[in-house]
Order: C-alpha cells, then structure tokens, then sequence
C-alpha cells in the first residue's frame, strides 16, 4: 500500500508538471528530454494526453494497492 501512494504520488507530480507545460509554463527543460523551454503547440497537445495517461496510472496504482477500500 505504501509503493501504491508513493508511485501515485510521483505520477501526480509529473501530470502536474505537463499541465504546466501545456499551459506554455517555461518548464520544457524538466520534461521530455529538454529539447524545448517552452512547448510547441503540438507537443502541448502531447503533453495533455500524458496527463491523461498519468491520471489513469494513478487510479490504477491505488486500486492495485487496495487503497481504495472504505475504513469501517
């Protein structure tokens, strides 16, 4: 439970990150090898659909990790 909190943690931290970078935040340098300081429009489109994926990482990561039951 405790590896499911802190993987979801991190990628919460990262999905983040790649809103910042789609909103054309000059974080480029942080993400995605650092080829650019501030996203293209295309790669922002990009960067969106990694904060899908992220997101759906981290449910995944709780549900495995049981965190998701009710304390009773």
């Amino acid at each position: 439970m405790v590896t499911a909190w802190i993987g979801s943690i991190s990628f919460l931290l990262v999905a983040i990150l790649y809103v910042f970078l789609a909103l054309g935040f000059p974080y480029g340098d942080f993400a995605m090898g650092g080829k650019y300081k501030v996203m293209p429009k295309q790669m922002r489109l990009t960067c969106i659909f990694s904060v899908f994926i992220q997101l759906i990482a981290v449910m995944f990561l709780l549900h495995v990790g049981n965190c998701d039951r009710q304390v009773e």
